[in-house]
């Protein structure tokens, strides 16, 4: 078993990786669409191998690293550019790939820090490594 408080958010900037912050939750779906095709002369019908496209949606909340990652975040949702992302794992897997930011919320309870809740969405292939 291993500790959420060791996954890292990371978004490539030029040659290298900037820790958006750590997270308190994560969540990651890889969902596909199937695609179906039929014959308009028989009742035939099939899902087609490996058709349709994949996608993965991951949620995370957490708190920033720094100013400057909170700024990175802020400007990527405002401009709807994707950009590389790296999520790792604490057993040193990772999800690796270009995202959009779909959902961005910045929040804080009054003496408390504040928080940011994300929602990145793949916008091209992802490789998932493995170590």
């Amino acid at each position: 078993m291993y500790s959420g408080a060791l996954m890292q958010l990371k978004i490539k900037q030029g040659n290298n990786w900037k820790v958006v912050g750590g997270m308190k939750t994560t969540k990651f779906e890889i969902s596909g669409d199937l695609t179906e095709a039929n014959v308009i002369s028989g009742n035939d019908w099939r899902i087609l191998a490996e058709g349709g496209f994949k996608k993965i949606n991951i949620g995370l909340s957490g708190l920033f690293s720094n100013n400057e990652a909170e700024k990175i975040i802020c400007k990527l949702a405002f401009s709807g550019r994707a950009e590389k992302y790296k999520l790792e794992f604490a057993n040193n897997e990772s999800l690796e790939g270009h995202f959009q930011i779909a959902s961005y919320i910045r929040f804080g309870d009054v003496n408390k820090e504040e928080e940011y809740s994300i929602s990145l969405a793949s916008s091209s292939a992802i490789e998932y490594k493995t170590s």
